[in-house]
């Protein structure tokens, strides 16, 4: 999630040597190892370790290219996909995670000057199961503080884009007690990629095209995003801590499965 206005700031692969040897006939066998027990589950509380794919249990995948049409999560066999709940599409006026940033960023110049440095958060919901159609972006302003490789962050605002009518609110809100001063670093292109394919399938849940439940590997983006900028994940669950619960650990539910 880049800086706006701010184009200027700022195993061991371990190999192991296998050594053959001749067996001999009256070799006894070799003892079977113990298994590993599996941790319980993810650290609790606030900071929280990233693990891709983890609702599945299988090895790290990247995720699948953003798109309305993306297809290339962990979606359940054949056979399971029969018993999935028929989605009813939702009509909306603003269909791809895009549109929606690019709504925002317009919002947060207006709100806070096009030449004021700010940063965006990732696509949210302001609460979870979604009443409405509605996304929010918080957009934190910021100052260099001189001499240092910090800035200072003011006052958020907050951006809601309605998608059904494509309808922008703002709203300043009181000032965060986690994000207060930052140290700017850049983010991979990766972890840009991957949550800007968790924005699209967040749009996707939340017009009915696909549900929460073919979705997990496609919202995988978000959790990577929180793991590198846990403050700003820290400060959203404070301000929004029902949606944030999904967002952190998406789950099927009645209301949207």
């Amino acid at each position: 999630m880049p800086l706006r206005s701010a184009r200027g700031l700022l195993l061991v692969a371990s190999v192991g040597l296998a050594a053959s040897s001749c067996k001999r006939q009256a070799e006894p066998e070799a003892a079977t190892p113990a298994a590993e027990v599996a941790p319980s589950g993810p650290p609790k509380g606030d900071a929280m370790t990233y693990v891709s794919g983890a609702k599945h249990g299988g090895a790290t995948q990247e995720a699948a290219p953003a798109g309305d049409d993306a297809q290339g999560d962990d979606a359940a066999p054949t056979e399971a996909k029969a018993d999935e709940p028929a989605l009813v599409e939702l009509a909306a006026k603003i269909t791809t995670a895009e549109e929606a940033r690019r709504l925002a960023e317009d919002a947060a110049g207006e709100a806070l000057g096009v030449s004021a440095e700010s940063r965006i958060s990732p696509a949210l919901t302001p609460t979870w199961p979604p009443t409405d159609l509605t996304l929010i972006y918080l957009a934190y302003p910021m100052a260099p503080i001189e001499g240092t490789m910090k800035v200072k962050v003011g006052k958020p605002v907050e951006i809601r884009v309605n998608l059904e009518d494509g309808a922008v609110a703002t709203k300043r809100l009181k000032p965060s007690s986690v994000v207060k001063t930052l140290d700017l670093k850049r983010e991979s292109a990766a972890v840009r990629q991957n949550l800007a394919t968790a924005e699209q399938a967040l749009v996707n849940v939340l017009l009915r095209k696909r549900s929460v439940a073919r979705s997990f590997r496609l919202l995988d983006g978000y959790r990577e995003w929180f793991n590198e900028n846990l403050e700003f994940m820290t400060d959203f669950s404070h301000r929004y801590g029902k949606a944030m619960r999904f967002f952190k650990d998406p789950s099927p539910s009645a209301e949207m499965p």
